[in-house]
C-alpha cells in the first residue's frame, strides 16, 4: 500500500506527455483513476547520462524515476535494447515503476 500511495503521489506531480498503452491493461479500482500498464518495447530514446527522465520504448514516452526499479541481469539498458516496463498511467502520464532488460534473441 505505501508504494501504491507513493506511485499516485509521483503520479500525480510527473509532468510528462504521453499515450495509452493497450497492451496487457489492467484496471484499478475506479476511485484510483490510475491504470496499470505492463508491456515490451525496444528503447528507442533515453538520457545520455544516467537512467531518470524521459524514455520513449515501443513509440510510448515513459517517465523514469530514482524509485524505478531498473534490472539489468540482461545487460544495462541501451537504445535498442528490448525490455519488459511495468508502469502506472494516470490522465494520459505513463510513470515506470519497473523496466527489465531482456535477454537477447541469439540469430
Amino acid at each position: 500500500m505505501k508504494m501504491f500511495a507513493t506511485l499516485l503521489v509521483l503520479a500525480l506531480t510527473a509532468g510528462l506527455a504521453a499515450g495509452g498503452v493497450q497492451a496487457q491493461e489492467t484496471q484499478l479500482p475506479p476511485d484510483t483513476g490510475l491504470q496499470k500498464h505492463s508491456f515490451e518495447g525496444f528503447i528507442e530514446w533515453m538520457p545520455q547520462h544516467g537512467f531518470v527522465g524521459e524514455w520513449v520504448i515501443g513509440g510510448y514516452r515513459v517517465t523514469v524515476t530514482p524509485r524505478t526499479e531498473i534490472n539489468m541481469k540482461h545487460g544495462p539498458p541501451t537504445v535498442g535494447a528490448l525490455v519488459h516496463v511495468r508502469a502506472m498511467e494516470y490522465r494520459g502520464q505513463m510513470l515506470a515503476y519497473k523496466i527489465r532488460v531482456k535477454k537477447p534473441k541469439l540469430k
